[in-house]
């Protein structure tokens, strides 16, 4: 599975399911990542596909920097199983699921 986030550009660990809440952040944001707090990295998972939707799914970028104007892209994979575990490739994610007890 895939899922769209704002990552904070200051400490580039805070991510936010929308763009308005990664602004609010990064108005209030030191630049550092802080161990245990709410601003650690948040991850909105769809709602789980069946085999057959999965094997045809495609991924939406993820994207970074878009409050200087110039967004990046990158694409993210999410385990369908944990929807913890994030891939840069496809076949990477696949592999995992494999093993992935889904905790």
């Amino acid at each position: 599975s895939y899922e769209t986030l704002w990552t904070c550009d200051k400490c580039k660990v805070a991510s936010f399911p929308t763009f308005d809440e990664a602004v609010e952040h990064e108005n209030n944001c030191t630049g550092e990542a802080n161990e245990g707090s709410d601003d650690e990295v948040q991850i909105i998972s769809p709602p789980r596909k069946s085999a057959k939707e999965r094997k045809s799914r495609k991924p939406v970028p993820t994207v970074e920097d878009a409050s200087e104007g110039s967004a990046m892209t990158e694409e993210v994979w999410t385990c369908d199983k944990c929807n913890k575990a994030q891939f840069k490739s496809y076949d990477a994610a696949v592999e995992h699921e494999k093993r992935c007890t889904g905790s």
